[in-house]
């Protein structure tokens, strides 16, 4: 996502109607030891003029996929609504994928 805009904003909840076992923002993160783990994080800082990729290396979604008959497959289109600090909230679409069937540059 793209912070066109001339001030600085925050990334502070996303949500969907569609993930019945709610949403956690997590940011990738690494231990003394070297280990990676995942922590939970409130906002994420979207500076004027830049960009955020989420990726698991950096910043990305936790979510509880349904069960049963909502069970989600790959290439499904799931919809969240990321909401800002400041800026207007943005509906956007997410696209399912099994861990590990993509490259993250």
């Amino acid at each position: 996502m793209a912070n066109r805009g001339g001030s600085d904003d925050s990334l502070i909840r996303v949500t969907s109607r569609d993930v019945p076992g709610g949403i956690t923002l997590v940011r990738h993160r690494m231990n003394d030891r070297n280990g990676a783990y995942r922590a939970a994080v409130g906002s994420v800082g979207t500076p004027a003029g830049d960009s955020l990729a989420m990726s698991p290396r950096r910043v990305d979604l936790t979510v509880s996929a349904p069960a049963g008959k909502r069970s989600w497959s790959s290439g499904a289109l799931v919809p969240f609504t990321l909401e800002f600090r400041h800026s207007r909230r943005v509906k956007v679409l997410a696209v399912v994928a099994r861990p590990g069937s993509f490259s993250f540059q």
